[in-house]
């Protein structure tokens, strides 16, 4: 957004500055053209008459050829004339522009901008030159310049005055959109509470009216989940105590085998049950965008000796061969809870999915942090990566819960990541299994 190519600010302010310079030149262009028309035209009929008034003198036989004739007084300053032996047809040049021709006459202009009129008399070859003067010509250029340049600063002066009065509501535009995507991101980041302001012009301020409606219902929503969240697992407990009272008091007044075994497996299944509603409240917990902890409930931790004890507590019977690859100088700030769920569920899939060993791999690259966790079992289809942390999907199927759990294991670890303030991928692990990968900006 702070790129100065690519704000919408810069893009539309560059393109009406654009459209004014280019409309501006435009302008200019068929102006010049206009009015050098309109001088060729003026020379013609200075030549016509010039033409008219000389032809007394011709007529009169008081010309001959190669002589130079005068000029009306009114047009002596500016056109000079005489009669030459050449054919009209022949005054042209090389380097010459020619203007127009008519039957009897052809006007031409030369490099140096002198214009002439070459006009065939009666006589055999006869031809009258009528020519601008230069040191005219050269007074004209330089008043012309001088009109242009004064021409051109004014339109400058325009150019600077409308970019000048354009930038400031363009830019307000800008910072009302800007104002707008801040507000949209803190609202992602959990602030529930923000709301767009609607004191902006139109059409923005629609904008600002509609994310503020979706607001308050999605608001609304959050708070009756938030209710129906806390009032589940205290329902659901209730009952399980007392059938857990009343399995107890079975198995202690009765002395068949078969009664015990029983109550035993409802105490099992109550057991399952209340994992299930620990985890359900633990994901809620984390997905709760309200709920925020502050730098206080933060710890520095050694991440070398914390994977490790983890590790060691979660794999106490030794099934599996577990390693560890650690940067033992790498150090994190974090809130514990979260890391714990984080690398507990991890490694909790790992050992359960895995055929003989679980690695951890802890390295730190360019000031960005990566743990991750690999096995070394069948792995996990692409198409399936990011489905297994969608909350109690199973791949396998099968509600075996010595291998799957309730489902809710992988979305608790990448909803705990973005506690943290990283994220969670999986891809395949160089021994062939899953391989799950942290990773958090230091």
């Amino acid at each position: 957004m702070n790129s100065i190519s690519t704000t919408l600010f810069t893009r539309l302010y560059l393109s009406i500055s654009a459209a004014i310079l280019i409309s501006t030149i435009l302008t200019l262009v068929i102006i010049e053209s206009y009015d050098y028309k309109q001088e060729i035209n003026d020379f013609k009929e200075d030549i016509s008459y010039i033409h008219k008034g000389l032809m007394s003198q011709i007529q009169l036989g008081a010309v001959s050829a190669d002589v130079t004739l005068t000029v009306s007084p009114y047009f002596e300053d500016r056109f000079s004339a005489k009669v030459v032996n050449i054919p009209h047809t022949d005054m042209g040049c090389v380097q010459c522009l020619v203007l127009g021709q008519a039957q009897r006459a052809s006007y031409y202009e030369t490099e140096q901008g002198v214009r002439y009129a070459a006009i065939a008399l009666n006589g055999p070859n006869t031809t009258l030159i009528i020519t601008e003067k230069l040191e005219v010509i050269m007074d004209e250029e330089f008043d012309l310049n001088v009109e242009e340049a004064a021409f051109l600063l004014l339109i400058s002066l325009c150019l600077v005055i409308i970019a000048t009065l354009l930038y400031w509501p363009v830019r307000q535009l800008q910072s009302d959109i800007k104002a707008l995507v801040e507000c949209f991101a803190n609202y992602g980041r959990g602030n529930h509470q923000l709301r767009a302001s609607d004191s902006i012009p139109k059409p923005l301020n629609e904008i600002a009216l509609s994310f503020n409606k979706m607001a308050d219902a999605i608001e609304k929503n959050v708070e009756e989940r938030s209710v129906f969240a806390q009032a589940i697992p205290h329902e659901i407990r209730t009952p399980l105590s007392r059938i857990q009272l009343a399995s107890g008091l079975i198995k202690r007044s009765s002395k068949e085998v078969n009664t015990i075994d029983l109550a035993d497996d409802i105490d099992n299944y109550i057991e399952d049950i209340n994992v299930f509603i620990n985890q359900m409240m633990e994901l809620m917990k984390l997905t709760d965008h309200g709920q925020h902890f502050s730098d206080d409930t933060h710890q520095l931790i050694e991440l070398e000796h914390f994977i490790r004890s983890r590790g060691e507590q979660l794999n106490l019977e030794r099934k599996h061969e577990m390693f560890f690859e650690v940067d033992n100088t790498i150090k994190i700030s974090a809130y514990p809870v979260h890391l714990i769920l984080l690398m507990d569920n991890l490694l909790k899939n790992a050992l359960a999915y895995t055929a003989n060993k679980v690695g951890v791999f802890a390295t730190e690259k360019d000031g960005e942090l990566f743990v991750s966790v690999e096995d070394d079992g069948e792995g996990i289809a692409v198409a399936d990566r990011e489905k297994v942390f969608i909350p109690f999907n199973r791949l396998d199927k099968s509600r075996n819960r010595k291998t799957g759990g309730l489902g809710l294991g992988l979305a608790i670890a990448r909803a705990s990541a973005h506690k943290i303030g990283g994220s969670l991928r999986v891809d395949e692990s160089r021994w062939g299994g899953a391989k799950f990968t942290f990773s958090l900006k230091l």
